[in-house]
């Protein structure tokens, strides 16, 4: 009866806090039902929580045609501010029927939870107009033309329509259709923003889709909703006047130096036309691709002087709240410094503090409020430091230094904050509860709520466990009756899987120890060498389920797969007999790239990993 009172009380600490809170983690499609040649839209979505550690599922029944792309909105309405967080992909189903989007891992909190799975019902026939579905781009008023009698209307009669008897379709499409990458600048630092937008340009009545969207590898992308996205405007290009839609628009942050390509963006367009001499209709697919865009992105400048430099890029400042009261000895007391400006958010860490002795600190509690649709991402950074001394007297505390580098200026600048002095009485608090008065600390507004609405919240879910354990204790008793003395064992089984009783794995003691899980480049040998079966067995018997550093491992793994593949003269999509081992090994390069350029993927299970490349090998 004890454990399962702890068990009650712990698991409705756990429910109170996160409901109270507001917190959720939940996947959500943008349809559920749609068609074999459609997209939709599903993105993870985490809501006023402390989220780390996300790991990405399987789209086992999906391909990725786009993603993944992180986005994160902030708002405050009635002085209660909400954060979202979401990682966002583009997935065309492989077959018809009730497919799942299974739901992604995370820590919230600290606590192993995951997202829900979506359920959508595929249908085995096509739309005739895909321009419904969530990634389409209809870049005329002319779309179902095909089932239609219409004409140019006034103001579009510089489109290509007419066609004479003899007339070269294909020349007419590729004369008149493109879809270029527009990149506001080719030459930038690690981490500064490039600004990337592509274009349909049209004289041709049509409705498109996108086919496939760039992967971005090395960039840390946000997508930006332009108030005018999906408008139709005119261009003149080469003398000629277009009509022009824009596909997307996007923020780019290179995570690396070097020259970074960008992969072209590809459409399917259905394009119509009518013949003059017997006025028959006519709609022919094509697929039309953007060209790829190259980007040197440039290192940062040595400096020999610069030692607490953490990777912000960007325009920032630095700020202190004070401390405006005299505080006894042991009182627990908030020191807040904040970071705002533009830049790059994912790499501002704390500012550096050489915190004095006698002063008792503990890590931060960081608060963000960002506006990921301006340009750099804008905002504000709080660092919430809880602080308490045992010395009297007036305590003079260090600066804070917040190194950061400036793209315009093309150099590091630092910012120093002075923190305010503590006022110490010879007093000693006792029972101290936390004193936040004036504090930044955004959660405050909160108190109130979970004043009043936590208890009653409490006794309400206190009763219904309450109730569960009973009804579960007369069934263990009427199992443990029927069973009788030769099935104790048995009993045991069913009680503990009544009450739920599951192990819990916990994390790697050294995550960070990952060089003895990286997988050995293996390159053909000889007849003496292993076979594929005990390779996989010994690499099962070495990783023992070990979650390590997802970006280094994923990094050691691609190099492998590609030392590989060379090794036995093999190249993508050529030399591979049988397609579903070149789609399964294109699925894994992928994933490769996606554990290295996603946001928020910090550790993976290496065993599994290993597996999958070692089956993948069998069939080459």
């Amino acid at each position: 009866m004890n454990l399962n009172i702890k068990w009650v009380l712990s698991f409705l600490m756990l429910l109170t806090g996160f409901a109270v809170n507001g917190q959720s983690f939940k996947t959500i499609a943008n349809r559920l039902e749609m068609a074999i040649n459609e997209t939709v839209e599903v993105a993870f979505e985490a809501s006023n929580a402390d989220i780390s550690n996300v790991r990405v599922p399987d789209f086992t029944d999906w391909s990725i045609v786009g993603g993944p792309m992180q986005m994160q909105s902030s708002s405050n309405i009635n002085g209660v501010s909400s954060t979202t967080i979401s990682i966002k992909y583009y997935l065309s189903p492989k077959k018809a029927g009730k497919l799942t989007v299974p739901g992604a891992g995370a820590s919230i909190n600290g606590k192993q939870v995951t997202s829900n799975t979506v359920v959508i019902n595929v249908s085995s026939k096509p739309v005739k107009d895909p321009q419904q579905s969530s990634m389409s781009v209809q870049s005329s008023p002319f779309a179902g033309l095909f089932d239609q009698e219409l004409e140019p209307v006034h103001g579009d009669d510089d489109l290509e329509f007419y066609l004479n008897e003899n007339a070269n379709i294909d020349q007419i499409i590729n004369n008149n259709v493109l879809v270029k990458a527009r990149l506001d600048k080719n030459v930038g630092y690690m981490g500064e923003v490039l600004l990337i937008e592509y274009k349909l340009y049209s004289r041709v009545m049509m409705d498109a889709e996108v086919k496939k969207f760039p992967m971005f590898s090395g960039f840390s992308t946000i997508d930006l909703m332009d108030a005018h996205y999906g408008s139709t405007t005119y261009e003149m290009l080469n003398g000629k006047r277009y009509r022009v839609q824009s596909i997307r628009k996007l923020q780019m942050y290179p995570l690396q130096s070097g020259t970074l390509t960008i992969d072209p963006l590809q459409l399917s367009a259905n394009c119509n036309f009518m013949y003059k001499h017997n006025s028959k209709l006519v709609k022919v697919n094509r697929t039309i691709s953007s060209q790829p865009v190259s980007v040197q992105v440039l290192p940062f400048p040595p400096d020999s002087s610069i030692n607490n430099f953490t990777g912000a890029v960007g325009n920032f400042d630095l700020q202190a709240q004070p401390v405006n009261k005299t505080i006894k000895r042991q009182e627990a007391v908030k020191i807040v410094v904040k970071v705002t400006g533009q830049g790059n958010w994912s790499m501002v860490q704390k500012p550096v503090i050489n915190w004095p002795e006698g002063l008792e600190v503990f890590e931060p509690k960081i608060e963000e409020r960002l506006d990921s649709q301006a340009v750099p991402i804008r905002g504000e950074k709080f660092f919430i430091y809880t602080i308490s001394t045992n010395k009297p007297g007036l305590m003079q505390l260090p600066e804070a230094k917040f190194t950061y580098f400036n793209p315009e200026l093309k150099k590091y600048e630092t910012k120093n904050i002075a923190l305010p002095a503590l006022n110490v009485s010879n007093e000693i608090m006792v029972n101290a509860n936390f004193d936040n008065q004036g504090s930044l600390d955004p959660t405050d507004i909160f108190k109130s709520v979970i004043k009043w609405g936590a208890p009653l919240a409490a006794i309400i879910l206190l009763g219904f466990l309450l109730y569960r354990m009973k009804s579960h204790k007369a069934e263990k008793a009427i199992v443990v009756q029927d069973a009788g003395a030769d099935n104790v064992e048995e009993s045991a089984i069913v009680s503990n899987h009544l009450n739920n009783e599951e192990p819990v794995i916990p994390p790697s003691e050294n995550p960070g120890n990952y060089e003895q899980y990286m997988p050995k480049t293996e390159v053909p040998s000889g007849e003496n060498s292993l076979s594929e079966t005990e390779k996989i067995n010994e690499a099962s018997e070495t990783l023992n389920d070990v979650d390590v550093n997802a970006q280094l491992y994923f990094q050691q793994l691609k190099r492998d797969i590609l030392a590989y593949l060379e090794a036995k003269n093999i190249r993508l999509n050529d030399a591979i007999p049988e397609s579903d081992v070149n789609n399964e090994l294109q699925n894994l390069l992928n994933t490769c790239d996606k554990y290295i350029y996603a946001p928020f993927q910090t550790s993976v299970n290496a065993k599994e990993w290993n597996e999958k490349w070692q089956l993948i090998k069998q069939q080459i």
